[in-house]
């Protein structure tokens, strides 16, 4: 847990470009559940039940042993139960969209604990734009998780797959001059955005009339380690 912890923090650090960063608390044991795992286990939508009981569990123990909210999930920004492997849950990691709660399912990485970190963040899924015809602004579908070079999408768990630019515009980590609009046509030096000191113009967006979305263009130097 703690190697992936190490590992989570670095990530969010270099693809926030130092404006976000995480330190974690391990409640040191573990908690056994007033209800059993059948309980659980009955029904594929009772994850935030078992979040709820957890919770409830690590106030009495923070209250047990001195009082000082170090273990009180109330006390941070987030919090995150790991659980034995419920089969019932497809999931191996669900988080709550903009809220503080992230579950992880038999098993703790970092892949996958930033992309559910991600999520809490207010990011949804990084998608695969599939036109269909010859021309990219026609019309087309979203491949679920289809971006394969992003941890809101398909890449591995791997300290290479920053954010898009989409996604890190949307959280404020690029500033103004990093981004340009294109309107007309020309020429533009685009520099990568995928280290913690990235710098220059690092995204390109379009809007094209009547699509209803933006076409961005990135500059990776690094590729996923698995996908």
């Amino acid at each position: 847990i703690e190697a992936t912890n190490a590992q989570v923090a670095a990530f969010l650090a270099a693809t926030s470009h130092g404006r976000t960063t995480f330190s974690f608390s391990i409640l040191p044991g573990v908690l056994r559940m007033t209800r059993d795992k059948a309980f659980y286990n009955a029904s594929a939508n009772s994850s935030g039940q078992l979040q709820t009981d957890a919770a409830v569990l690590a106030k009495a123990y923070d209250a047990a042993n001195g009082g000082t909210g170090a273990f009180d999930p109330d006390k941070y920004d987030r919090w995150i139960v790991l659980f034995k492997r419920m089969p019932a849950y497809a999931f191996g990691g669900q988080a709550q969209l903009t809220g503080p709660q992230v579950r992880m399912n038999g098993n703790i990485n970092p892949g996958t604990t930033y992309h559910e970190l991600g999520h809490t963040q207010g990011l949804s899924h990084s998608h695969y734009w599939i036109p269909a015809g010859p021309v990219a602004t026609g019309p087309g579908t979203h491949l679920e998780y289809g971006d394969p070079f992003d941890a809101m999408g398909r890449s591995g768990s791997s300290a290479n797959n920053h954010f898009n630019v989409s996604q890190k515009d949307r959280l404020g980590y690029l500033p103004a001059e990093a981004i340009t609009s294109v309107t007309t046509s020309g020429t533009y030096r685009l520099h990568r955005h995928d280290h913690a000191d990235a710098s220059g113009l690092r995204a390109l967006r379009f809007s094209p009339a009547g699509l209803g979305y933006d076409l961005w263009v990135e500059h990776r130097r690094f590729a996923p380690t698995a996908f």
